[in-house]
């Protein structure tokens, strides 16, 4: 119910000052609206990633809901749609960037502190099974020859070297059962 009451509170402001009809606070609204045209008209002309990716499309939803605010005849309605829009959309963007901003610093804590320990797990041999040693690739042709494909070859074909025999293994390369 605390939440609830939280998010009204906006848009009772909006609803006081729109019956309050205050020819000083229409004014400073605005003068509100016509900074965030100049700061749009002045973003829009910087050519960083920050101002493209992030403060742009969120000016130009500024102006485009305060066109459609200013659609109503009532100043005082026009007042109150605005201030309760604003505080709706700061506490928005707020949280949408607070967000972004937390699972950015997160990301990057993780990468800090997990991968030097899998680095230094993985020069100690812990993700192999044969510690210090390369690990093979080798390939089943039937249930009693294997293929090393870490060997290079020269064009020769030397059966002693490629080929292991293993005889308790069965076509899938599973044990035989006894």
């Amino acid at each position: 119910m605390g939440d609830l009451i939280f998010l009204i509170i906006p848009l009772l402001l909006g609803g006081v000052l729109a019956r309050l009809n205050s020819k000083v606070v229409a004014e400073n609204i605005e003068t509100t609206e016509k900074w965030f045209a100049a700061q749009t008209i002045a973003v829009g002309e910087k050519t960083g990633i920050g101002y493209r990716i992030v403060l742009l499309p969120i000016l130009k939803g500024f102006n485009k809901a305060f066109a459609q605010i200013n659609t109503f005849k009532s100043r005082g309605m026009r007042s109150g749609a605005v201030v309760a829009f604003l505080i709706y959309a700061v506490l928005l963007v707020t949280t949408i960037l607070s967000m972004a901003i937390y699972y950015f610093l997160y990301t990057s804590i993780l990468l800090a502190v997990v991968c030097p320990v899998i680095w230094f797990l993985d020069k100690r041999g812990i993700f192999i099974k044969y510690p210090n040693k390369e690990f093979q690739k080798t390939k089943l042709t039937s249930s009693s020859h294997v293929i090393d494909l870490n060997k290079v070859d020269d064009g020769e074909f030397s059966e002693e070297d490629s080929t292991i025999e293993i005889n308790d293994l069965d076509e899938f390369g599973l044990k035989k059962k006894r």
